[in-house]
Parts: structure tokens; sequence; C-alpha cells
């Protein structure tokens, strides 16, 4: 009789330690593990696709038609655009877990800060690191580009780390969703087509890389989108926990059902742009239509869009099922953007000759 009320007054001050969510968490929590591995966890390698994808659409846009190609500085911007990621990452880890949102009834995987691996202090530390060695990668784009790549470098290590850091954190007043979009989506894809490029435009017309140009405008906005969807994914997650924290997310703020809308468009959007490159081949070569392998090629990823948005509807808010959807909008992002790049490569071969 001692014992059962003992377990009995043990689940009144532990909130009922059998209630369902609570052994995951705990064995979630006893897996994180500390030195290489937990760093590598920290640094979230199914996110790096954000880094990735702008590589290579930047560069084939820029180098389509036989433009120049600048490898070497492009392969360092890479390294500075992994690095960036990494930083905002570890920021973010040390920062949700400081700020309340990491708890132990978060559905997401369990961070390596919130875990006790690893310190805020020394997971905030090695993501300013990050971003400081980012801004030594890119040093070789910036030696051959000037200062408009420099500002470029600052302002997105500036994002990366004002997403959940500082005195007005991006991702705490619902400016995370527009954030990944303009530095993951056309920053990061007009910059690497300005590696490569120095003051002619990536599809040879003569301007700068920097004004109205429409096949970069059209391919940032594509790689933008999916880059946006792995926040919302995860945003429709936590978005219970967000809100009880104080993290306004635009699902937060926006509800439940603006969440699963805004996944759902995001994810397509890319798809209804496609057409734009046939247009652009016929225009290019002169002709009325153009049988452009850059618009057929990632309709092959359509399947796969939509189990992403069909898994938004299933599941409810806070369902561990979301982190199966989070990694398959992160292939989705990469098997866009790796079609997307290698469908550009063809089409200007058609465009050169």
């Amino acid at each position: 009789m001692e014992r059962r009320s003992a377990r009995a007054a043990a689940r009144a001050g532990n909130g009922d330690a059998t209630h369902p969510r609570s052994k995951p968490k705990a064995s979630r929590s006893s897996k994180v593990k500390g030195g290489v591995a937990g760093w590598v966890s920290a640094a979230r390698p199914k996110t790096l696709t954000a880094a990735t994808v702008p590589f290579l659409v930047g560069s084939a846009l820029a180098t389509t038609g036989g433009g120049e190609a600048r490898w070497m500085e492009a392969t360092c911007a890479l390294v500075g655009y992994f690095l960036i990621q990494i930083g905002t990452n570890l920021v973010n880890d040390a920062c949700d877990f400081v700020r309340g949102a990491d708890t132990e009834d978060r559905a997401g995987p369990t961070r390596v800060t919130q875990s006790g691996v690893f310190s805020p202090r020394a997971v905030h530390i090695a993501g300013v690191t990050c971003f400081a060695l980012a801004a030594f990668a890119m040093c070789p784009a910036v030696a051959l580009r000037g200062a408009p790549m420099a500002r470029l470098v600052v302002a997105a290590c500036g994002a990366g780390y004002a997403y959940t850091g500082g005195p007005l954190p991006l991702g705490y007043h619902g400016l995370g969703d527009v954030t990944v979009i303009a530095f993951f989506g056309f920053v990061a894809t007009y910059g690497m087509a300005r590696v490569h490029h120095d003051g002619t435009s990536a599809d040879g017309s003569g301007g700068s890389s920097w004004e109205r140009n429409w096949p970069l405008i059209v391919a940032s906005a594509q790689v933008g989108s999916l880059a946006a969807s792995l926040l919302a994914v995860n945003n429709l997650r936590d978005a219970r926990t967000d809100a009880r924290c104080g993290k306004n997310t635009l699902c937060v703020l926006l509800g439940e059902g603006f969440g699963r809308w805004e996944i759902t468009f995001l994810v397509f959007a890319p798809f209804l742009l496609q057409p734009y490159w046939a247009w652009e081949g016929a225009r290019r070569l002169g002709v009325t239509m153009f049988p452009s392998v850059a618009s057929a090629l990632p309709a092959a990823t359509a399947p796969l869009a939509a189990w992403v948005a069909r898994e938004t509807w299933r599941l409810e808010v806070g369902d561990a099922g979301f982190n199966g959807t989070l990694s398959a909008a992160a292939a989705l992002h990469l098997l866009f953007g790796s079609a997307l790049a290698l469908g550009l490569a063809l089409d200007g071969v058609a465009w050169r000759d």
C-alpha cells in the first residue's frame, strides 16, 4: 500500500510519468551523444540541402550557354554556405533552449543543449565561430567580386544569427519564413551566380546580375520556396510548444490551418513555375516552342511533394511523425534542385549551339 501511494505521489509531482509521450522523450534524450557525434548531430546534416541547392542552381544558371565558370571560388563559397547554415543551427540550438522553446514535451529530435550534452554557452560560441569561418571561406569570392559579395556575406551571417539570437530574434516574431526565402532562396542563388559572373548577367543579357533577371528570380523563388517548406513543417510540428514559450512563428500567429496551407503552397509553388523554363528556352532560341529539360525533369519529384502535403494534413500538431515529413521535405528540396540544375545544364547545350 505504501509503495502504491509513493508511486501515485510521484505521478502527481511529475505530471504523470506514465504519459505515452514522456517515455520516448526520455529515451531520445538518453541517445544524444557527446564528442564528435554530438557536434555532427547539432549541425543537423539534413538541413544542409538549404546550402547545397542554391550552389547547384546558381552555378547552373551562371554557366548555362557557355557562360563564365569560377569553380574554385564557387566551391569555397559553398563551404561558406555550409558554415552559415551550421552556425544558424547551433545558435538556434542554444537560444531555443535558453528561451524555453526546447522542452521535454517537444515532438522534434532532442537537441544537444536540451539534453545537457553541451552547455548553451559552448554551443553558442561554436555557432558564432562557424559564422567567422564562413566569412573566411568566402574570402576568395569576395576578393574576386568585391564589395557586393562582402555585403552579401555580412548580411547572410547576420540573418543566420538573428534568426533566433540577439534582442529581436526573427524566428520569434513571425519573420523566419520570409528570412529563409530571402537568404536561402534569392541571396544564396543570386550570390552563387555572382561568384561565376562579374558585371554580366547570368542569362547572357549583358546587364548586371543584380538587376531584374527573370531566370534568376524564378529559380530563386523555386529554391527559396522549398527551403522554407522545411521550416514550415518544423513550425507546424512545434506550434503548441512554441506558443507556450512565446515563439510566435507564423503558424502560432495565424493558426494551424494556415500552417498546413502554407506548407502545401510552398511544396507545390515551384512546380507551378516550371513552364517558365520552356518559355525561356523558346525566347533564347527565337522559336515558338522549346522542349525544355529544366521544365520537365523536376516533375519527377511531384509525387514526393504530394506525399509531404498529404502528411501535413494527416498528422496532428505535435505528432513525432512530422520528423519523417521533415526528412521528406529536405529530400524534395535536394532532388528538385538537382533536377532543375541538371535540366538547366542540358538546356544550355541547345542554347549554346
